[in-house]
């Protein structure tokens, strides 16, 4: 029943009221509370609840707990999780064929490990194409 319930209110945006409802479904007002506490308790952790008005009923976000993730993240520093000028010349190279040993091996070990964490590159055995770019990067690079 609260299967039902929910597929109904998650459709419906405003509150439904409980006699049009029990109509729709042929519960009983006492099944229809039912299903409303029970799909209250299987929405529980996932951010919705079911609003339960004196007019009806309607699904809608639970308010406590993500003003409480929203506090907490205003209160970590910003993070800038984009790439950096020297990882994008590394990439770029790669793409290129024009990185060599030398280069990997002096300064661009950490970059390329950031690449390869990123999914961007993979890095096989020394040697013949011992870097090399995704097939998104590829694509993403029109080549």
């Amino acid at each position: 029943m609260a299967r039902e319930l929910l597929a109904v209110l998650r459709r419906e945006p405003r509150i439904i009221a409980w006699d049009h409802l029990v109509d729709a479904f042929g519960w009983t007002s006492k099944d229809l509370r039912g299903a409303a506490k029970t799909a209250n308790q299987s929405l529980r952790g996932t951010g919705m609840r079911v609003h339960i008005a004196p007019s009806g009923l309607a699904l809608r976000a639970d308010e406590q707990p993500v003003e409480e993730v929203i506090a907490s993240l205003e209160r970590l520093p910003a993070r800038d999780d984009s790439m950096d000028n020297g990882t994008a010349r590394v990439l770029y190279e790669v793409v290129t064929g024009s990185i060599s040993q030398a280069q990997i091996r002096k300064s661009y070990g950490p970059r390329l490990g950031y690449l390869k964490n990123q999914g961007m590159v993979y890095v096989g055995q020394p040697g013949r194409d011992f870097i090399v770019p995704s097939d998104d990067v590829m694509f993403g690079f029109d080549v």
